[in-house]
Order: structure tokens, then C-alpha cells, then sequence
């Protein structure tokens, strides 16, 4: 969605010689001032968050909270988790994903999208994140990218 409003957003502006100059006349015609309002917020309303920080703290939550067991769902939310929180040392298998019901499912999306839209760690959303995340490297450690092929 972020993609097709930007590309429209582009192409009025290279069809809109007034806006791409900034002499655009104020009015309601194309390039006029409604116009270059209008262009702006929707260019701001596709820039900003989708998910908010309380909606990426509880999902980061509930996987740490199952990831600390011994499931497949427990390794698909460890798997989300540390790659979030360091895709060199670990990585998301996508099909990993299908072990998650849909509430999970839906967690796992949330801390994707709150690691890209927000630019924070997972461990920075939580209390205490750093010692869960250290234990939960510890638990999981043999999921690292250069110890899975021993699996």
C-alpha cells in the first residue's frame, strides 16, 4: 500500500511542472495550493508508523513469553525474536511461521514490522529486555546461522 501511494504520488508530481518547479499557484488546480497540501499529507501519511510502540512491546511479549519453551512454536518465536534483534547471528526461516497460531502469527508480523517501522531493538520495547534476550540467545543458541547445519 506504502509502495502504490508513493508511486502516485510521484507521478503527480513529474506531471505537475508548477510542483516540481515549487511556483505552483495557489487555487485548486493541478499544482495549485490544495494540491501541494493535499500531496503533502498523504506524502507524510505514507512515511509514518502503522504499528505503534505499545503494539510492538506486547508482541515482542507474548513471543519472548512462548519463545521460553521447549515447542515449535517456541523456536518459530525465538527465531522472530533474535533475528529482529540480530539478523547476523540468527535468522528467520520463513516457513518457521507456520508453527504459529494465529495470534502468534500475527506477533511475529507485529515485531517485523515494529523492528522496520519503528527502528528499535525488540529488547528496547520490554523491561529487563537485555537479560531476556541474553537468556533467550543462551536457549537458543544452537539456532545461531552457523550452527544450524548441524541441526
Amino acid at each position: 500500500m506504502h509502495l502504490k501511494i508513493a508511486q502516485m504520488i510521484e507521478k503527480i508530481k513529474a506531471n505537475t511542472p508548477a510542483l516540481q518547479a515549487g511556483t505552483a499557484p495557489v487555487g485548486t488546480a493541478p499544482g495549485g495550493l490544495m494540491t501541494k497540501n493535499l500531496l503533502a499529507l498523504i506524502d507524510a501519511e505514507s512515511n509514518s508508523p502503522k504499528i505503534t510502540p505499545e503494539q510492538y512491546a506486547e508482541a515482542v511479549a507474548l513471543l519472548l513469553k512462548t519463545a521460553q519453551g521447549d515447542t515449535s512454536g517456541s523456536r518459530a518465536s525465538a527465531q522472530v525474536l533474535l533475528s529482529a534483534y540480530n539478523s547476523h547471528a540468527f535468522q528467520l526461516g520463513i516457513t518457521e511461521l507456520c508453527n504459529l497460531d494465529a495470534d502468534h502469527y500475527e506477533a511475529a508480523l507485529a515485531v517485523i514490522r515494529g523492528r522496520v517501522e519503528l527502528r528499535h531493538e525488540p529488547h528496547e520495547m520490554i523491561q529487563d529486555g537485555p537479560k531476556h534476550f541474553e537468556q533467550l540467545w543462551e536457549q537458543w543458541e544452537h539456532y545461531k546461522c552457523g550452527n544450524r547445519h548441524t541441526l
